[in-house]
């Protein structure tokens, strides 16, 4: 790969996906395949753990400093991103080398696999909104602050990006002790797990409905969970409590 020259950038994700290997009937290939793809790794993250180090003392030098830098290995796609401040590294393995879901930290590095899940926040419109990706769905949920609200749906709208179209879903709403009036109340929404390129992104849905029942009511939080790879969301009903 040619040099390239590199802006300014304090952390870089080593992105590593796992695939499955198909059976291979001489004995010897595995081993020399695995060998190869370490080989490719450990050249990759030296590199790149090089790279970030240059990186920093050009972040730390006067102003339109630059520095060219040289990055190559046999197989794998280095791409930057602007919009995001990161270098990725990803390249498909066998089994055997990293734990699927796994991040490990190396100095700068950030060492990955299969992780493809975000939680971050937007500001596109009035209550609007979280928002948890991965590669196959792109969930977005409305912002609350302690809203009077007259149902818990918070689900704002489902993309799904293999199909490349919004999911026909007209909302979601828990109901506890089958009571229609747990469902309204007082509603705070925030993101519980966040970030880029990580196993799992997580947003709680906090109720409590005390003021719809005149005095005791429920009082409770919704999780709603999007893991790496998956095309489906975990949603739980969890501190279940009369308040």
């Amino acid at each position: 790969m040619r040099a390239l020259a590199v802006w300014i950038s304090y952390l870089l994700y080593f992105a590593v996906s796992v695939v499955v290997i198909g059976l291979v009937l001489a004995a010897g290939i595995p081993m020399i395949t695995r060998a190869r793809e370490v080989a490719i790794v450990t050249s990759a993250k030296n590199q790149l753990q090089k790279m970030a180090e240059a990186i920093v003392s050009v972040s730390g030098s006067a102003a339109g400093t630059a520095a060219e830098y040289s990055f190559k290995v046999d197989e794998g796609i280095l791409t930057i991103s602007s919009e995001r401040d990161v270098i990725y590294f990803q390249k498909e393995i066998g089994l055997g080398i990293i734990a699927p879901r796994t991040i490990v930290r190396e100095g700068y590095l950030i060492i990955s696999s299969e992780v493809d899940t975000s939680g971050y926040e937007t500001s596109d419109a009035p209550n609007c909104c979280y928002i948890l990706e991965n590669s196959h769905l792109l969930v977005k949920f409305y912002k609350f602050q302690e809203e009077l609200k007259d149902d818990n749906n918070v689900i704002k709208e489902i993309w799904l990006k293999d199909l490349n179209r919004k999911l026909n879903f007209s909302g979601l709403n828990i109901l506890v002790d089958d009571d229609e009036r747990s469902t309204k109340g007082v509603i705070t929404t925030f993101l519980e797990i966040g970030g880029s390129l990580i196993p799992k992104a997580t947003l709680i849905e906090r109720v409590n409905s005390s003021t719809v029942y005149g005095g005791v009511g429920y009082c409770y939080d919704v999780r709603y969970s999007l893991e790496s790879t998956t095309d489906f969301i975990i949603v739980e009903v969890i501190n279940l409590t009369k308040c």
